[in-house]
Parts: C-alpha cells; sequence; structure tokens
C-alpha cells in the first residue's frame, strides 16, 4: 500500500470513527489525487466533504478544479465555478487563472477573455500569469495581433509584460515567418528593459534556418553568445539541421566542434542529424563514423539513426550492408518498426 491509498485508508478509518477531518487535511488529500490524475477518486472526496458537512473552501475548490483542467474536463471545472459562486465561496485570483489556463489550452478563447473581463468587474485584478496565459492561447490560434493588442492592455493596466509574454509572441510571429515583426518585438523588449533569454534567441534562430537565411542565424547566436548568454544543444541542433539541409555539412560539422569547446554536449538529435545529411549526400562513411562516435561518447543510436542508415545505403544500392545494420539493431536491443522494414524491402526490390 503507498503513502496516498494509507492516507486515504486513515481517512475514511477517521470517519467510521465519528471523527470529522478538517478543511486542510482533505485539501491536502484532495492535491495529492488530482495530481495522480485520479479524478473519480478526487470527485468522490469532494463530494463527500460536502455530505459531512466540512467547509470546502476557495482552496479547496481551486484544488479540484486545476486537477480537473489538467485532465482536460475543463466543463465540469466550469460547473464547478458556478457551483461555488452560488455557494458562497468567492472566487479567487488563482481560480481564475486556472480556469483561464484550462479554456485556453482547449481552445475556447472567447469564453477566457470573458472570464478575464469577468475577474476585472469582480474586483480582481489579472496578472501578468493570466495575460500570458491568454497571450499564448491567441498565439496558438495563430492570432498573433490579438496577442499583441493584450500586450497593450497589460501595459495600460499597468502590468509589465515578462520574457515568457514576449518569448510567446515572438514564437507566435517566427511560426508565421514574420521575422521582421519577431525582431521588431525584441527590440521593443529590450528598450523596455526586459532582456532576450536563451529561449528569445533559439526561436529567432530557428526561424531563420527555416528561411534558409543561415549567415544571418550564425551572427544572431554569436550575439547571443556577447550578450554572455549561452547556446542551448536546441540552438545548436537548430544550427546543423539548417547547415544540413543546405548540404553544407562541413558548416555543420564545424559547430559541432565548436559545441564541444563551449562546454554544449551534442545530444542523439544532434548526431541524428548529421548522419541524415551525410546520407543523403552518399557518404555512407561519414555517417558510419559518426554512429562510432556517438557510441564512444555514451549515448545510444536510436531506431531513427539506424533508420536513416538503412535508407542512405538502400538507395546506394548496399543493401548487403542495409541488412547488417539491421542485425547490429537487434543485438543492441533496439526495436526496428515499419519505416525500417518498407525501406528494406524498397531497397531489395530496387
Amino acid at each position: 500500500m503507498g503513502a496516498l491509498e494509507k492516507a486515504e485508508d486513515l481517512l475514511n478509518r477517521m470517519i467510521l470513527k465519528g471523527f470529522k477531518p478538517d478543511t486542510i487535511t482533505c485539501t491536502m488529500l484532495l492535491n495529492k489525487q488530482c495530481k495522480r490524475g485520479r479524478m473519480d477518486k478526487a470527485e468522490a472526496l469532494f463530494n463527500q466533504m460536502g455530505d459531512l458537512g466540512i467547509f470546502r473552501n476557495v482552496v479547496m475548490y481551486t484544488t479540484f478544479m486545476n486537477g480537473l483542467c489538467k485532465q482536460r474536463e475543463v466543463e465540469k471545472a466550469e460547473k464547478l465555478m458556478n457551483e461555488m459562486v452560488i455557494g458562497g465561496v468567492e472566487p479567487d485570483l488563482f481560480t481564475y487563472s486556472t480556469l483561464v489556463d484550462g479554456l485556453c489550452k482547449e481552445g475556447k478563447m472567447e469564453k477566457a477573455v470573458k472570464l478575464v473581463d469577468e475577474m476585472i468587474s469582480r474586483g480582481l485584478e489579472p496578472d501578468v500569469v493570466a495575460y500570458s496565459t491568454l497571450v499564448d492561447g491567441f498565439c496558438k490560434e495563430g492570432a498573433t495581433e490579438k496577442a499583441m493588442k493584450l500586450v497593450d492592455e497589460m501595459v495600460s493596466r499597468g502590468i509589465e509584460p515578462n520574457v515568457v509574454t514576449y518569448n510567446t509572441i515572438v514564437n507566435g510571429f517566427c511560426k508565421e515567418g514574420e521575422m521582421e515583426k519577431a525582431t521588431e518585438l525584441v527590440d521593443e523588449m529590450v528598450s523596455k528593459g526586459v532582456k532576450p533569454d536563451v529561449v528569445t534567441y533559439s526561436m529567432l534562430v530557428d526561424c531563420l534556418c527555416k528561411q534558409g537565411n543561415m549567415e544571418k542565424a550564425v551572427k544572431l547566436m554569436h550575439e547571443m553568445i556577447s550578450r554572455g548568454l549561452k547556446p542551448s544543444v536546441v540552438t545548436y541542433n537548430t544550427l546543423v539541421n539548417g547547415f544540413c539541409k543546405e548540404g553544407e555539412m562541413e558548416k555543420a560539422t564545424e559547430l559541432v566542434h565548436e559545441m564541444f569547446s563551449r562546454g554544449v554536449e551534442p545530444n542523439v538529435v544532434t548526431y541524428n542529424t548529421l548522419v541524415d545529411g551525410f546520407c543523403k549526400q552518399g557518404n555512407m562513411k561519414n555517417a558510419v563514423k559518426l554512429i562510432h562516435e556517438m557510441i564512444s561518447r555514451g549515448l545510444k543510436p536510436n531506431v531513427v539513426t539506424y533508420n536513416t542508415l538503412v535508407h542512405g545505403f538502400c538507395q546506394e544500392g548496399d543493401v548487403e550492408e542495409a541488412g547488417k545494420l539491421i542485425d547490429e539493431m537487434v543485438s543492441r536491443g533496439i526495436e526496428s518498426d515499419a519505416i525500417t522494414y518498407n525501406t528494406f524491402i524498397d531497397g531489395l526490390c530496387k
């Protein structure tokens, strides 16, 4: 019996003996059940507390609502909000923020905006988290301009957008391919004293790479370093991928060497990207060499690594080597998938 099960058992024994658990104890247990995703048990406990006449305060309601929202049961959370208001329990900032977040994640932006308006009408001032949640929701819907209007509203209410708020919109513009607008927003961040972080730069680098503007992407990464920020493995992987797509394998390899010199460890994604780049050029010797390098550095090739190599050798008409690689996969405990078999069959039929 685990700790949570023991706690449930003790609570039931208390009740059977006629003892009344307090609100704090019940809320703690409710929170644990919600975190485990055991919403049926959480709901049963919540209802039991009501039946026993235990006061279900705003913290208990919000805890249960948060659990429901995380399990994407937003409609139930909405009903619970109505129930608490009818029962005379006033929702607080966290209650509203929880439900706003749930609605945004479900793409119910109209309802989320109405809820924020309701907050304001009740005298509760939305904080940077509540606004950032709305901003994120609009950006995910591709409504980046609406997100920008929200930032203006935040500022007019005296709430300063933080780096997370700005990064969300920068990401939105990048996804739309609006590099100029993304860059302008970063300039605005800086002018308002909000420092761009690794995430900000990584998104811009990614956008430039997708546009094939590798020169600017590298320049931006060096700007990032000059500002005292250390590029992450994700930043480097984005650039490596960009150069591989351009067929610039020498530059991609140089970047990996730079990663080592700056103390950034390449991961499986880094190597898989390079392997794919060399395979597409028919340079199987370098591709295989990379696998040995991966292993020597303590990284385990995965099914993607091997599928890329199998495809590369099949493209070169070397099905014998492709077959050996499939055997090697099995010996390393890596399960082949449909792609492995389809690739090999295609190679044998050529």
